[in-house]
């Protein structure tokens, strides 16, 4: 398909109204027709284009082709936006999936509602996404490649150019007389996508001619497959959804309903996070429909972690909290414990008969008394029963007088210090910071026969 700007304008003209357009702009050949073309339509969409080049840092020219970007958009009267991204070579996730992770990532932080950002990946590159999905044995979501559109951050993620293909941009080039970088390492067969684009798919184009629109059309036809599985999942999903990052597992019915590696890969994704490698995610959900009562089961992979408790399946980071130390506290302004852990605060200073507190956490064998005519009773037997995990009863703080618990946050309060902060009528209050802490907190809250503070 030839490309120039009226087959641009259409491809545009079928979205919703943008508020700016954002190009990606590497400098290379792909993104420099889309940008010129982008250009020269400025005054007919009456919207603004700005380029957008991100920097990161790998290879040992990447501040020349940050230059190159400069001097190309100064000569053509371009607005460009530089990004510099920081890439970890220890993610877990190889150091390209990282770089397109930090890259994306620094793009939507830049987008506000209604702008839209525009790549040039075209036909060819949607045949290699697939044949390389394909040699990952990804299922029809993989196979569906790169979608047209989709949101990214608060704006949205344009790809028009994947009915064209590559020839079409380099014959736009050469009319109009363009420069563009060439980057060596595209040539370089090690590399997966090279491998693809140098190799396998001239072969194939020369058995099968137009394999690559072939190819892509198949991309279209399983997205669509994609498209309608995600909305019977998203279905599936929303009665068993307790919290964002908490699923009940289903049962009966809902068990039936949908494949729960599938269902499970739409509840990652609605979370932001990469799924994991499917034998692993498949060997998770075979243990968890053969787990006995008490089975500690859990999925770890480089972007969260996958905990079953009660029942239901729990999401967290892939770096588990840890607590803070211990503080000393006097009670007259809020007391800040970490990320995960929150804030304890009173709605006034208390009047305490010993003056400072010492706030920490579990060691183990902490007892706390609920009332005069019972024993202490178990920290652990206490959180257990506030329906709180394991793992996030290490990070539930704990306000002691000296060796005396005086309150499990604000889930139990031992008997004479609530009496002691009642006759002062201040309360204590607890804001955990980790936004699944803090619905488990409320759950205990809303389900405890007695009122707030004396779970238990």
């Amino acid at each position: 398909m030839p490309f120039d700007h009226d087959f641009l304008e259409s491809e545009l003209a079928v979205l919703p109204p943008a508020r700016k357009f954002w190009v990606g702009f590497s400098g290379g050949a792909d993104s420099t027709a889309l940008l010129h073309a982008m250009l020269a339509l400025r005054e007919r969409l009456d919207t603004p284009v700005r380029a957008i080049h991100v920097n990161h840092g790998l290879h040992a020219d990447a501040n020349a082709w940050e230059e190159h970007c400069r001097d190309w958009c100064e000569r053509h009267g371009a607005a460009l936006q530089v990004l510099r991204v920081s890439v970890s070579r220890s993610s877990g996730r190889g150091i390209e999936a990282e770089a397109r992770r930090q890259r994306y990532r620094a793009i939507a932080e830049r987008l506000q509602g209604g702008d839209q950002f525009l790549t040039a990946h075209h036909r060819e590159d949607q045949a290699e996404t697939l044949l390389l999905n394909l040699m990952r044995a990804s299922g029809v979501d993989g196979l569906a490649g790169m979608p047209r559109t989709r949101t990214l951050g608060a704006g949205l993620l344009v790809r028009p150019l994947l009915e064209v293909d590559r020839d079409a941009l380099r014959a736009y080039l050469e009319e109009h007389r363009l420069d563009f970088l060439e980057d060596p390492s595209n040539r370089d067969p090690v590399h997966d996508r090279n491998f693809m684009r140098l190799t396998v798919l001239p072969i194939l184009e020369q058995r099968w001619p137009s394999a690559a629109s072939r190819i892509a059309r198949s991309a279209r036809y399983c997205g669509q497959a994609a498209t309608a599985l995600e909305r019977l999942a998203e279905r599936t999903l929303e009665p068993l959804l307790k919290h964002e990052r908490l699923l009940e597992l289903p049962t009966g019915d809902n068990a039936d309903t949908l494949d729960l590696a599938l269902l499970l890969r739409h509840w990652l994704r609605r979370n932001g996070l990469d799924t994991p490698p499917a034998a692993r995610l498949d060997e998770f959900c075979r243990q968890l429909a053969q787990a006995q009562p008490g089975n500690h089961i859990a999925l770890a992979w480089h972007d969260g972690l996958v905990r079953e408790h009660d029942g239901h399946l729990w999401l967290d980071s892939a770096r588990s909290a840890t607590p803070p130390p211990g503080v000393t506290w006097s009670g007259d302004r809020p007391l800040a414990l970490g990320a995960a852990s929150g804030i304890m605060t009173f709605s006034a200073p208390p009047r305490l008969s010993q003056p400072e507190l010492q706030v920490t956490f579990r060691c183990g064998g902490e007892r706390i008394r609920i009332s005069d005519r019972t024993p202490r009773k178990s920290v652990k037997s206490v959180l257990r029963e506030a329906g709180l995990p394991p793992w996030q009863r290490e990070i539930v703080p704990l306000v002691f007088a000296g060796d005396r618990l005086l309150a499990v946050a604000d889930l139990c309060l031992d008997n004479a210090f609530r009496r002691e902060l009642e006759n002062q009528s201040v309360q204590l209050s607890w804001t955990p910071g980790d936004a699944l802490l803090a619905y488990t907190r409320q759950r205990a809250l809303e389900r405890a026969v007695d009122p707030p503070g004396t779970l238990g």
